[in-house]
């Protein structure tokens, strides 16, 4: 997997996290171990656009959701953008479209952290939607 990462050019305070290939056991290790990296940086509001990703497996899924977790203890935030068809169906299947902030597109991912900071408990199914 690829990983890239940059500031979000049009909203200070948003890192974007660009993803590609498959996120399963190495995948999601690999990702695990950047955002935290990131988030010791002081990085607390992160995008990852994930319209590379061609595979998020439970191991993937564990990880976005440490992420998440972690974000918001920190006073931030984890959303995600560009997300494929067969993705966006396992995510959709184990309800974390209701825990994470899922956007249409990179631009509305970051303007939801910016903008409208959000607060929502790890544990609850009540949040969510499309940015």
């Amino acid at each position: 997997m690829e990983i890239s990462v940059a500031p979000a050019t049009t909203h200070p305070g948003v890192t974007v996290v660009a993803l590609s290939g498959e996120i399963d056991g190495t995948g999601a290790q690999e990702l695990g171990a950047r955002l935290v990296r990131e988030f010791e940086l002081g990085h607390n509001r992160i995008v990852l656009d994930m319209s590379g990703v061609s595979y998020l497996n439970s191991a993937g899924i564990g990880e976005l959701a440490m992420a998440a977790k972690r974000a918001r203890s920190l006073q931030g935030d984890l959303a995600l953008c560009g997300l494929q068809d067969r993705v966006r169906r396992v995510l959709e299947l184990v309800r974390m479209d209701q825990l994470l902030v899922v956007a249409s597109g990179l631009e509305p991912a970051c303007a939801a952290l910016a903008d409208h900071p959000v607060e929502r408990d790890c544990g609850s199914s009540s949040a969510g939607g499309d940015a």
